[in-house]
């Protein structure tokens, strides 16, 4: 498993979700040695991985982290299969504390308030 806490500025959560894959795929690219077999992908089901595997469609406001993702799969598809599983939310327990300690950063950094 890889993580990355990466400051979006203030972003809605589903933009950060998107943000979220296209880093992974970014980390993929550049450290493919460290993976074998194919990469699971864990997000939320309405956002990310029904769009992306095209059982529904992401919104207009999404759309262009949508087409970054997607074309980075790919073109990594030669060489990596992708398996996207649906996680709520609610019970994604590891995403969401990366989540708080990518805000927490944030705000030690600039003292701004982060997601209110």
């Amino acid at each position: 498993m890889a993580e990355a806490k990466i400051p979006l500025g203030r972003v809605t959560n589903n933009v950060a979700e998107f943000n979220g894959l296209i880093a992974g795929i970014q980390l993929l690219r550049e450290q493919p040695q460290k993976v074998e077999g194919p990469v699971r992908v864990r997000g939320d089901p309405q956002v990310v991985i029904d769009p992306v595997n095209g059982t529904a469609v992401c919104n207009s406001i999404l759309r262009p982290y949508f087409l970054q993702a997607t074309a980075n799969m790919a073109d990594l598809s030669p060489r990596f299969s992708f398996n996207l599983e649906n996680v709520l939310r609610r019970r994604n327990i590891d995403a969401d504390a990366s989540s708080n300690a990518a805000m927490d950063m944030v705000q030690a950094e600039t003292g701004a308030q982060v997601g209110q």
